[in-house]
Formats: structure tokens, sequence, C-alpha cells
């Protein structure tokens, strides 16, 4: 079963990579999902990762977003409610 810092590692991955089947660290399967969430000029944010099958992930505060990356403006409310599932996040 995974850990904090299990899914760390997966946020390190994500944003170094153009990769995107991602394996989830709870439940094994490939169907980790993740987004951004920040400021479009600064591009400094948040970053969300869960797992589309378990529905647990964790939640990074204070991030570069990389500017290949697809970021939703922290405006966006209703894009970033419909895009983000209701996840439980792994704690410390």
């Amino acid at each position: 079963m995974g850990d904090f810092s299990t899914w760390l590692k997966l946020s390190a991955d994500i944003s170094s990579s153009t990769w995107t089947n991602f394996q989830c660290p709870e439940c094994q399967k490939e169907t980790v999902d993740f987004q951004y969430v920040g400021d479009t000029e600064t591009r400094i944010g948040y970053l969300e990762i869960w797992c589309d099958s378990c529905l647990k992930g964790i939640h990074i505060s204070r991030v570069r977003v990389p500017e290949s990356a697809n970021l939703l403006s922290f405006e966006d409310k209703n894009l970033i409610g419909n895009r983000i599932p209701a996840f439980k996040q792994v704690v410390r």
C-alpha cells in the first residue's frame, strides 16, 4: 500500500515526464490522473494527483507549473470542480 512519500515521488515523475500512464501507489492500476491549478501568468499554483480507480491521492501546494503542463486558472472554479474528483487524501 502506498504512503505519502510514494505519492510524492510520483509527483516528481509527473512534473518531469510526458508519459501519461502512471501506476497508483495504492491499488497498482494505471489510472492516475493529475491537474495543475494556479496563476496563469506566474505559473505558480498547486498540483492535485489522484487515482480514478480507488479515488485516493495527494494535494501539493506551491508548485511551479511546467510550461508544457495543462494549467487551470484559480478563477475557473467550475472547471476545477468538474475536472478534479473528490478523492481521499493520503496524509503524511
